[in-house]
């Protein structure tokens, strides 16, 4: 059977469809592109913005155009359902049953098939979460919360080890709050460390009200990446309020300047949502100088776009679009700006890569610390290796290195 899967949104997202396709390949199917006349497309989709609602109709509007049958899955999905039921040749699945879509593949063999999509992959841990923030609609699309067993991680983690890989990326809806049978993410952490030999393991994006002084400590393993996400969304104590998030700005500053005086070579990077019904300009004034004053390597700059159900999106809007669009534009070139002072911080240094991507030209990929980096010939190397390279110069948009031996 030739299967084509399409993602859009988080990398809870990501790491579902690298399940699905990776019980493809095990069972022998073909994992194709759409314009291949799929037998099977699943689509898996995102509901986080306007746009993304948007993405996601052009993708299953695109495979209503093939001949196979078609599965949609994910937040777009759960939130459309009676639009969706409608649409001939089209099956819905809850993203509380995803994990049962390799059940639609008819089983031809068991033999180990190897993964080819990343050379990092996602593994998911957790979904859903009890967060509610006022803009957000994952509580109505993904539930409350629920975790993966510690087997089903280690296998996981220990499938891909066989394989060749040497980083994996843990991911969730809300990692932090992962709970199962007694065992918090740190112990789960522990767990691996203690229970694989994966060179590397990364944390996704995790609230910083999770973040304490064990994780903090765990961190300073040298299989854990020192590089972590961490959502701010507003720097203004008023808008963290009214967003419904569970930190206020001290105690994510707090936590950020302690991380990197540990750990000074750690990327630390964050989203922002600019023009919440609630932000003034004094409130993104508070915002902008306190991400100025944070040691931080990105910053991941959204509009707020309200979401039907939740509770911001009854709240009366404070900002014009022109002046929502400026305060994006300055955070845009702030983002640009903290990360090349971090990419300069880390020239001259020594950092162990995950190899991406191979050219005839040069070889891509992504360091301890997240450093997209490439490196220039010669080199013997393959996909999914772990070399150390030292990093050389920085011209502005890429960052280029050599390797260590």
């Amino acid at each position: 059977m030739k299967i084509t899967i399409l993602t859009l949104g988080c990398r809870t997202n990501q790491a579902e469809s690298l399940y699905i396709e990776k019980e493809a390949l095990l069972k022998q199917h073909q994992v194709v592109r759409l314009n291949e006349d799929p037998d099977l497309c699943i689509i898996n989709t995102c509901a986080v913005t306007a746009k993304a609602d948007y993405q996601s109709r052009q993708l299953i509007n695109r495979a209503l155009k093939t001949k196979g049958q078609i599965i949609v899955t994910g937040c777009y999905g759960q939130l459309h359902i009676k639009e969706l039921s409608e649409v001939k040749r089209l099956q819905l699945i809850p993203n509380n049953n995803k994990e049962l879509i390799p059940n639609y593949f008819d089983s031809t063999s068991n033999i180990t098939s190897h993964i080819h999509s990343r050379a990092r992959p996602i593994i998911k841990i957790q979904e859903g979460c009890a967060n509610e923030c006022t803009y957000c609609t994952i509580p109505l699309s993904r539930g409350k919360g629920q975790s993966v067993s510690i087997d089903k991680v280690i296998n996981e983690i220990q499938f891909y080890e066989t394989q060749g890989f040497n980083e994996i990326v843990l991911t969730g809806t809300n990692i932090g709050a992962y709970e199962y049978e007694g065992y918090d993410l740190k112990r789960l952490l522990r767990h691996i460390l203690n229970g694989t030999t994966i060179a590397r393991l990364r944390i996704s994006s995790i609230e910083i009200n999770h973040i304490d002084t064990e994780l903090i400590d765990i961190i300073g393993d040298k299989r854990i990446c020192k590089h972590l996400h961490i959502p701010l969304q507003s720097g203004s104590d008023r808008v963290l309020t009214d967003m419904g998030r569970p930190y206020l700005r001290a105690e994510y500053q707090s936590k950020v300047l302690q991380l990197k005086a540990l750990y000074p070579d750690i990327s630390i990077g964050c989203d922002i949502i600019v023009g919440f019904p609630t932000e003034g300009q004094r409130e993104f004034a508070e915002t902008l100088d306190l991400l100025q004053q944070l040691p931080l390597s990105y910053i991941h700059v959204f509009t707020f776009s309200p979401r039907k159900g939740t509770l911001a999106a009854s709240m009366r809007q404070s900002t014009n679009f022109n002046d929502i669009k400026k305060r994006s534009e300055a955070l845009i070139r702030l983002s640009a700006y903290k990360r090349e002072q971090f990419v300069m911080s880390q020239i001259g240094k020594v950092s162990d890569l995950i190899v991406e991507k191979i050219y005839p030209d040069k070889i891509e990929g992504t360091t301890n610390n997240y450093i997209k980096a490439s490196i220039e010939p010669p080199f013997n190397v393959k996909e999914k290796s772990l070399i150390y390279i030292q990093l050389t110069k920085f011209n502005g948009t890429e960052v280029y290195g050599k390797p260590k031996i």
